[in-house]
């Protein structure tokens, strides 16, 4: 009698610190050692653009004689606990461009947004997963569509990241025996949310944060990915300009209407969201310059509270020379020697 497969008997691995040399070049197994936990068990979405005569004059029928697939994709989501080394794993796809520091075991990356004039190509990684011992796959050139971290109280921090490959698969028993990554994990209430001006000084407001959401993306022009002679498959993955939002739920404070007033007055203000477990092992998110796109009064818990959102249109590049002139910078601090080596 066939035997099921339940969702904890899947593995799913890649290379933390390596990334594909370009496109084309799948990366061997002996990179995809790294098991990356998952929150919540889900499968790989593929799909094919097929063509067929079904439509067309002449049969004297109305049904199809002929069919051919012209292309396939494979779309892949994470949703999984948002580890620093996977922070950072996630950050250096999305945004494209990290620069490393430090000695073992202390490592500090920066990222920034890729410059489009020097490359519009994304990085791309394969993928392994083995979904039963029967169904081992290898998804080639995923590149990160979007990354999206949540920060609740009572509450690791999570991430879901979408993914999005060349649409070819190859198949076959691992090489090599992948190990489950080890991870250093933050809770809510490891993390500091702190506003203030431009330029200026930033005071911490995290006895007010309900919960925030920060979403990370290059904005991929998916269907310029195919052309003549790449075949079925997508021969390139480039993106149009790189984004980040942030959504945050802030207490009201009884004593003044701040967030009300930034929203009505358009005023420019500048945030952090810093999460840490140790001097060595933290990640922040800065936005030097921003206003406020949305701000609704709403309750939760009987509570007043500002549902504020901060756009990709709503943060700026132009800041005060005291503040960087980026309209949104990352930094994570772990023990991974480094990212798309």
């Amino acid at each position: 009698m066939p035997e099921p497969v339940l969702d904890f008997e899947s593995v799913l691995a890649l290379s933390l610190t390596l990334a594909q040399d370009d496109y084309v070049t799948v990366q061997p197994d002996t990179e995809l050692l790294d098991v990356i936990p998952l929150s919540e068990a889900s499968a790989p979405e593929i799909s094919a653009t097929q063509i067929t005569d079904r439509n067309w004059t002449g049969k004297g029928h109305p049904y199809a004689t002929f069919q051919r697939k012209v292309g396939q994709d494979v779309a892949r989501r994470f949703n999984m606990p948002a580890s620093l080394e996977m922070i950072g794993w996630s950050l250096a796809h999305a945004m494209g461009d990290v620069t490393t520091s430090g000695t073992m075991p202390d490592y500090t990356h920066d990222f920034d947004f890729a410059d489009a004039a020097v490359s519009k190509q994304v990085p791309v990684s394969t993928i392994y997963e083995m979904l039963s011992a029967g169904i081992e796959q290898r998804y080639h050139s995923m590149a990160v569509r979007s990354v999206e971290f949540s920060i609740a109280n009572l509450q690791l921090v999570s991430a879901v990241a979408e993914l999005t490959g060349s649409g070819e698969i190859s198949t076959g028993a691992h090489a090599g025996t992948p190990a489950l990554l080890s991870q250093e994990l933050l809770i809510g209430g490891e993390v500091d949310i702190q506003i203030g001006n431009p330029g200026g000084a930033l005071s911490s407001i995290k006895e007010r944060i309900v919960n925030a959401t920060v979403r990370v993306s290059p904005n991929l022009i998916e269907n310029r990915g195919r052309f003549p002679g790449s075949g079925q498959y997508k021969g390139r993955e480039i993106f149009s300009s790189h984004g980040v939002s942030l959504t945050v739920g802030i207490e009201a404070d009884q004593a003044n209407s701040d967030f009300l007033d930034y929203f009505l007055a358009d005023t420019p203000k500048a945030l952090k969201i810093i999460g840490t477990i140790s001097a060595a092992r933290s990640f922040t998110f800065h936005w030097p310059q921003f206003r406020v796109g949305q701000n609704q009064l709403g309750y939760q818990d009987r509570l007043l509270q500002y549902n504020v959102t901060v756009g990709e249109e709503n943060i700026f590049k132009e800041t005060p020379s005291a503040s960087p002139d980026v309209p949104f910078e990352a930094q994570v601090k772990n023990g991974v020697a480094g990212y798309l080596g």
